[in-house]
């Protein structure tokens, strides 16, 4: 019983440093084309969503320290993505007037696997039409 004790106390000092060595920061998002705010922007950081108000900002409080993904979407479209740390409290601002087209770009796997699928099929195609009989060529026959 005492054991038991001494080791429920022990474990639980050894978990109090780590819950109180976790940070938790207050995090602004500024969404905006140019100079001109963007209202009502669905924005994602890491698990955390907010939408902008009508200055283009969303708040985030208690947000856990690490790198996370910032999402943006407008009416519902994916329109910015990128990764972030998040290690003190601070600002982040999504300028589409000074982002690039979004590029689309295929995995690195997707050209070698659609050749290997275009000869894949070539085979297949070509094993299939081994076994097909050939048509036979029918001789003319004369009656007397």
């Amino acid at each position: 019983m005492k054991l038991s004790i001494v080791f429920s106390a022990l474990l639980l000092m050894a978990l109090v440093p780590i819950a109180a060595a976790q940070n938790y920061y207050t995090v602004t998002v500024e969404v905006k084309n140019g100079e001109t705010p963007i209202q009502n922007a669905e924005v994602w950081l890491g698990k955390y969503c907010a939408n902008t108000d009508s200055n283009g900002i969303a708040v985030f409080e208690s947000v856990e320290a690490g790198r996370c993904l910032l999402t943006v979407y407008l009416d519902g479209i994916l329109s910015s993505r990128e990764e972030v740390s998040v290690y003190a409290d601070g600002n982040f601002v999504v300028d589409f007037a000074k982002q690039q087209a979004p590029k689309l770009e295929a995995p690195s796997w997707a050209s070698g696997a659609v050749i290997l699928a275009a000869i894949a099929f070539i085979i297949i195609v070509a094993a299939v039409k081994m076994r097909e009989p050939k048509p036979r060529k029918w001789e003319s026959r004369v009656c007397r």
